[in-house]
């Protein structure tokens, strides 16, 4: 009988620490719905918020060794490493390209090694001004890039219109 009570005992006790856990991933598993949830929205951390200015690009070139201009329409990051990037960047090409935009006001910035990066340079050379940088490079973060792809539309004073990962959510920009 002692043996029974012991492992009834024993049991209950796993059991109350399987609970304990169990609510614990809960916890955790609600924070990340809701960071999610911010993140697809646009009003989590992940942009730059409505109405900001166009942060400062002072010593960044382009891949042709040229000073950025800042742009006045679209700004646009893709890696080298996402499969969404490629799949999305025909469609980015074609909204530049329905808008009419004036190259210097589209700036493009392709995170990875250069080598890497050769794909998307050709394929947006014609689009606008494309830089190539290391893996959480300066553009990026003046940006607040966490993510990829990630598009700004700039208002015809330099402020951030809207920041996306969709390209379908993109305004047709106003070119000043």
């Amino acid at each position: 009988m002692p043996y029974v009570v012991a492992a009834l005992v024993l049991v209950g006790i796993v059991a109350g620490l399987n609970l304990l856990l169990t609510v614990g991933v809960i916890r955790r598993l609600r924070e990340h719905t809701e960071t999610l949830r911010q993140v697809r929205s646009g009003t989590g951390s992940s942009f730059l918020p409505a109405g900001s200015p166009l942060p400062a690009l002072t010593g960044v070139t382009t891949v042709t060794g040229t000073p950025v201009v800042a742009p006045a329409a679209l700004v646009a990051f893709f890696s080298t490493t996402c499969a969404p990037c490629r799949e999305k960047l025909p469609s980015f090409r074609d909204h530049v390209r329905a808008a009419a935009v004036n190259g210097s006001d589209v700036l493009v910035v392709v995170e990875g090694a250069a080598d890497d990066a050769s794909e998307f340079v050709a394929a947006l050379r014609d689009v606008g001004q494309v830089v190539v940088e290391p893996e959480l490079g300066p553009v990026a973060k003046s940006f607040a890039v966490n993510g990829f792809p990630t598009f700004y539309a700039l208002g015809p004073d330099g402020r951030v219109l809207v920041g996306t990962h969709e390209v379908a959510e993109l305004p047709v920009p106003a070119t000043p």
